[in-house]
């Protein structure tokens, strides 16, 4: 599936890795790929919310808040494995693009797929800044449909 990766796809999994390690968990979870989202504004995760005006130092703050500290203090070496809420998280972006005809999993895929769930990392974090998730997944859905 990671074939199917857009350069920026590849890149959110790298920095997915980097807030494993800060928070010492010891494995990538879905709450890292998340944050990853929201790291780098190049992302069209990160065009597209800055499109709608949405105030992404403030969504950052919220979903870095939800993450657990692990207690994992050792150097993480090598390969790190992703958790199984990680897993279903890429493949319900991987399924997102298919949904929406388009081969390459990107970046915004992520954010559709969490927009579609009811555990949305960054959905819980847009209900607890006052933002309508569903009319928000209407215009996300648009935007990236609409190849802006």
């Amino acid at each position: 599936m990671f074939e199917r990766f857009s350069g920026d796809a590849r890149k959110l999994m790298g920095f997915a890795r980097h807030e494993a390690v800060q928070t010492h968990t010891g494995y990538i979870d879905a709450p890292h790929i998340a944050l990853a989202l929201l790291s780098d504004s190049t992302f069209g995760t990160v065009r597209i919310l800055d499109h709608l005006r949405i105030d992404v130092p403030a969504l950052k703050a919220a979903v870095q808040a939800a993450i657990p500290e692990g207690n994992q203090r050792d150097p993480v070496m090598g390969q790190i494995p992703f958790s199984p809420q990680a897993k279903a998280y890429i493949e319900a972006a991987a399924a997102a693009a298919e949904r929406l005809n388009q081969d390459d999993i990107a970046t915004a895929h992520f954010l559709v797929a969490d927009l579609e769930s009811s555990k949305g990392i960054l959905m819980s974090a847009f209900v607890s800044l006052g933002i309508d998730p569903v009319a928000l997944r209407v215009k996300v859905i648009e935007i990236v449909t609409s190849g802006k």
